[in-house]
């Protein structure tokens, strides 16, 4: 039985992998209101990640050490000249690298991953088990839009900002970043990724 919602789970993620890289173009421009941040909770307490996110070269926003301070002492990993940062709980992990974001001896998030599978952990609010459509507000809110669509290429067609909202995903464009995904099963959301390297 577990085996089967694995595999169920896996071929979600997929399907909105695939549908939010069908339309995706490395030059496309983005258009934004204002600064969207990337508002990460783990553990209760939530760290901004990213002040801006279409700022896509500024990695000297927030110290490694800062993050620690409200989500604790991560696991870490030495490759090469980084180091990676991992907090995890449950189904719920959060990696950070300082590759690319070293700054006078100082370690800052450069790259980020964020895989969530319970309630350990929430992006922009939104949690696992929330109903479909609370979700959508509270991205909504975040990405400061009312650009919902059910097709990746009307995203582009109005600037790369917005969300592809269907049965299985929801789909949160950004700007320079692949999307931040929210799996769906009986409109619920039952899982939430996102990646910056």
């Amino acid at each position: 039985m577990k085996q089967g919602k694995k595999i169920t789970s896996l071929i979600a993620l997929i399907l909105c992998a695939v549908l939010a890289i069908s339309g995706l173009c490395v030059e496309t421009a983005y258009a934004a209101n204002k600064k969207m941040s990337l508002k990460v909770g783990f553990k209760g307490k939530t760290v901004n990640l990213i002040k801006d996110i279409n700022d896509e070269y500024d990695r000297y926003e927030l110290s490694v050490a800062s993050v620690q301070k409200k989500w604790g002492k991560p696991k870490t990993k030495k490759n090469g000249d980084s180091t990676m940062y991992t907090w995890k709980k449950g189904k719920t992990t959060i990696e950070v690298s300082d590759f690319g974001a070293k700054k006078d001896g100082k370690s800052y998030v450069g790259g980020i991953t964020i895989n969530i599978k319970d309630k350990n952990g929430s992006l922009w609010g939104v949690k696992v088990g929330m109903k479909a459509e609370t979700a959508l507000k509270k991205i909504k809110k975040a990405l400061d839009t009312e650009n919902v669509v059910d097709n990746t290429d009307d995203i582009f067609d109005s600037g790369g900002v917005g969300i592809v909202y269907t049965k299985d995903c929801i789909s949160a464009f950004t700007g320079p970043y692949m999307p931040a995904g929210f799996g769906l099963k009986n409109g619920k959301v039952t899982s939430i990724w996102f990646s910056r390297s």
